[in-house]
């Protein structure tokens, strides 16, 4: 019988430990936040209002000096009268236009009126003028005499470039 050799366990060396470095601590801010104070309202100097104040009481409506250039112009007003507008607006565009015509146009310039409320209700209102220093009086009287119709959607291209084909 044959007796076998007796077997040593190969040794075991443990692995190296690496050493523990501890977390860097951040310390706390030493700065404290900045106190604003309160504000501080002075007493007012004037305890009453003025008995008679100087100031002048302000005008109903703007004054206008009218236009004194002598460009001869022509000048188209394209008026919007369909369903977005409603007759006070309605009334708004008219005192607008005829502001415009009055102070601004030059007398030597020729007025024309058109109005819009959709494709089909497109109309030329007043064909060009003649100067706006004999035929003022005609574009104002065409603006007053015109009522407002609701009618229609709003067709602004279309309308401008009819305005610009005639």
């Amino acid at each position: 019988p044959v007796t076998p050799a007796p077997i040593t366990p190969a040794p075991i060396t443990p692995a190296p430990i690496a050493p523990v470095t501890p977390a860097p601590v951040t310390p706390a801010p030493v700065t404290p936040a900045p106190v604003t104070p309160a504000p501080i309202t002075p007493a007012p100097i004037t305890p009453q209002p003025t008995a008679n104040p100087t100031t002048a009481a302000p005008s109903i409506a703007p004054t206008y000096v009218a236009c004194d250039s002598t460009d001869a112009m022509n000048v188209v007003f394209l008026m919007d009268e369909s369903g977005s507008v409603d007759s006070t607006e309605w009334d708004v565009i008219l005192g607008f236009v005829k502001r415009i015509v009055t102070f601004d146009v030059s007398p030597e310039s020729y007025v024309a009126l058109y109005e819009y409320a959709a494709l089909a209700a497109f109309q030329e209102l007043l064909e060009f003028t003649g100067p706006m220093s004999t035929e003022q009086s005609v574009v104002i009287d065409e603006l007053d005499s015109n009522n407002y119709t609701p009618a229609g959607q709003t067709e602004t291209w279309d309308a401008v470039n009819r305005v610009l084909d005639d």
